[in-house]
């Protein structure tokens, strides 16, 4: 299963400046020291997901990687 996220800036609220997918592979299940499974992404399609701070961030972070590669891969094309 997959969820689409959409980034959107508080100055646009109208159109996404991203949007991508999030699954077990890229937003895996977040862990205590102890190995229990603090979160993971809902097993069932009926299932709303909810994110704590901790997994905003994380799904941020991915945001902000993408962002990078799209800068690099620009950056390539215009050479």
């Amino acid at each position: 299963l997959q969820w689409q996220v959409s980034i959107f800036r508080d100055t646009n609220p109208d159109a996404p400046v991203d949007v991508f997918f999030i699954n077990n592979v890229n937003l895996p299940p977040r862990r205590s020291k102890q190995k229990k499974v603090l979160w993971r992404l809902p097993i069932a399609e009926s299932q709303a997901v909810r994110l704590a701070v901790a997994d905003e961030e994380r799904v941020f972070n991915i945001y902000k990687e993408r962002k990078k590669e799209r800068k690099k891969e620009a950056l390539r094309t215009a050479k």
